[in-house]
């Protein structure tokens, strides 16, 4: 009768342990325990769906590592794209910030051009008044030379 009490507990003992069953552990009556209220199978089949769980994270793991993969050389792809771009449009800055400065330096020179012109203007416009006196005191003393001229010739035609 002892042994009947004792093999009972175990049982009773067992099937309060058997949600987490495992027959290597908690000694000889607890895995006897477990093998007889399917705790073991049913442990081995929560674990089984775990696994298949894991499993199927895994592969989608691997899927989505993969479309990264391909979106990361998509995007290497673009960079390279883009800083090809950016040397050009750099090699151009460069070409119309020279082509600028060489523009600058060709009005800093017409403008200096322009300036020395109006200089010009400004004497020729102060020596206006003393040249035109010249030119008119030019034109009297043309007049006068050719009256002595007509002069002379009646003189010497009148000989």
């Amino acid at each position: 009768m002892r042994v009947s009490i004792v093999l009972l507990m175990t049982v009773l003992g067992g099937g309060c342990a058997a949600t987490n069953c495992d027959p290597t552990g908690g000694g000889f009556y607890n895995g006897v325990a477990c093998l007889w209220s399917d705790g073991y199978k049913t442990r081995i089949r929560r674990r089984a769906g775990e696994l298949g769980k894991l499993k199927s994270t895994k592969i989608q793991g691997k899927k989505q590592q993969e479309e990264l993969k391909k979106q990361i050389e998509s995007l290497k792809v673009q960079v390279a794209a883009l800083s090809n771009e950016t040397d050009n449009l750099v090699i151009q800055v460069d070409q119309i910030q020279s082509e600028d400065a060489f523009v600058r330096q060709k009005v800093a020179g017409l403008s200096e051009d322009i300036e020395q012109v109006r200089r010009k203007i400004a004497r020729l416009r102060l020596k206006q008044p003393k040249i035109r006196a010249q030119a008119d005191a030019l034109k009297k003393q043309a007049k006068a030379l050719e009256k002595e001229v007509e002069n002379l010739w009646e003189i010497y035609n009148s000989l």
